[in-house]
């Protein structure tokens, strides 16, 4: 974030200022989705006086009159529709529907009864071949827009796209609809580049200040990490800070986390690193760095050392304490990380080992079908990752879960080998016996509950609606 004074142009001015109010627009359709938005009606345009509206006929020419360019006068019931309406004329998509009415059949002569009912007949039939006419015209509209609705879904699906996402991007397109406001969609680029400009030089200014506003308003502390991707040190910062809901008193609040700032380490990444980039993108002015009340972090020594770790060197610069908290779930996960070793190696071996045998598709889709013809529910192991917090305990569950099917599936794949491969055989017959044996279903069953309750005190310290009760209550 380059914080210098620059000069802005008026372009950049007036594109900025377009940025933001669509960075706002989106943000209350984010907040609001069920908001229903009025269509804006302007001056209808009304049809134009036609010779064919006359349909022919000489007795209809008789008593109506051209008036205007999109009016008409009825001779026989000028009077009456002065008396009604205070006008004289109609306007043309009127014509037949005032022939239609009482008024005018009550003002049609007696001996002139016969030419009415036929002009009568004549204007029901127009019109029942328009309406036929307008029914194939919205059924042919109709199926081309079911297609292109279906293709729209199509898309969003194979772009990977949540159902929720799909639903708040058709809302937000409908609220364009109905202001009239889709305009830009065939008149603006879509490139990549194009984006990432918008995105790089108009959005980000604005979210910029946004978050610096809030704060420079609350209380706030960072969390910090790094990642080497292809050689390159990434390090990542986020604040949290909470947010007033409701009146004051009520002391509602909302807990925030946002990214701030992502660099990139060009050297090593020591505490002076660490610390050049806080500054860089966080405490850059004296309200930030008065509102800053602590950092989080992996317990890395670049960050923890008092001496010549990140939170030293903030501690030596900064007048006030200040919190350093070792990341809580990251500590929870090292230690039950720790404590697996302790448990027999049987345990961990075969944990790794079934979740690695269904990894190959061949033998999840096996299992599915062999679930479907015993009417099972058709649920396959979730994929264990091991640096992942959570993603042990909620493998375990999903393991005992589908126990019987496993087991099930072993015997039918051993009787199933024709060709028999040695090392495959082995690793089934292992298996097999492991998920027959009722005590070690005990074993993995008491592990599950013991991690369960592990992962239940990790999700309840990264709930952004973090309440300390919560926290209370799961230790």
């Amino acid at each position: 974030m380059n914080h210098q004074k620059s000069k802005v142009t008026n372009s950049q001015k007036k594109t900025r200022k377009s940025a933001s109010q669509g960075v706002r627009v989106s943000n209350q359709l984010q907040n609001d989705q069920q908001t229903p938005f009025s269509v804006s009606k302007g001056n209808k345009r009304h049809k134009i006086f036609r010779e064919k509206m006359y349909l022919n006929s000489s007795y209809m020419k008789s008593f109506i009159k051209k008036a205007s360019s999109d009016s008409f006068k009825c001779l026989k019931c000028t009077d009456n529709l002065k008396k009604k309406t205070g006008k004289e004329t109609m306007y043309c998509e009127n014509i037949y529907s005032h022939i239609l009415s009482d008024m005018h059949k009550n003002n049609t002569p007696k001996p002139e009864e016969e030419k009415y009912n036929t002009l009568k007949q004549l204007i029901q039939e127009t019109l029942q071949r328009k309406k036929t006419k307008e029914s194939k015209k919205e059924e042919v509209k109709g199926n081309k827009c079911e297609k292109s609705y279906l293709g729209f879904i199509a898309f969003l699906v194979s772009q990977r796209l949540s159902y929720s996402q799909i639903s708040k991007i058709g809302r937000f397109l409908q609220n364009l609809y109905e202001k009239d406001e889709l305009d830009f969609l065939q008149n603006n680029h879509f490139d990549e580049e194009t984006i990432s400009k918008i995105v790089s030089d108009c959005f980000r200014p604005i979210l910029q200040e946004d978050l610096q506003e809030k704060l420079m308003s609350s209380k706030f502390s960072i969390s910090i990490d790094t990642s080497t991707i292809v050689s390159e040190t990434i390090c990542a910062i986020k604040v949290k800070f909470a947010e007033h809901q409701g009146s004051f008193d009520q002391n509602i609040q909302k807990i925030e986390n946002k990214l701030i700032g992502i660099t990139s380490f060009k050297g090593s990444s020591d505490g002076i690193a660490y610390l050049e980039a806080v500054k860089e993108k966080v405490l850059y002015n004296d309200i930030l760095r008065s509102n800053f009340v602590g950092l989080t972090h992996d317990n890395a020594a670049s960050l923890k050392s008092p001496e010549v770790g990140l939170y030293g060197l903030l501690k030596k610069e900064s007048e006030k304490s200040l919190f350093d908290l070792t990341d809580p779930c990251h500590g929870v996960d090292l230690a039950l990380k720790s404590s697996l070793k302790n448990i027999p190696e049987r345990i961990i071996e075969f944990i790794e080992g079934i979740h690695s045998f269904f990894a190959y598709p061949q033998r999840k889709a096996q299992l599915k079908n062999l679930q479907e013809r015993n009417k099972k529910p058709k649920l396959l192991l979730k994929d264990y990752v091991h640096t992942r917090w959570l993603s042990l305990g909620l493998s375990l569950k999903r393991l005992l879960e589908i126990w019987g099917c496993l087991e099930g599936f072993m015997n039918w794949k051993k009787n199933q080998q024709k060709k028999k491969n040695k090392n495959e055989s082995k690793k089934i017959e292992q298996f097999e016996k492991s998920l027959k044996n009722p005590t070690f279903k005990l074993e993995i069953r008491f592990l599950e509950y013991i991690i369960s309750v592990i992962n239940r005190f990790s999700e309840a310290l990264q709930n952004q609606a973090f309440h300390i009760s919560n926290l209370k209550s799961e230790i």
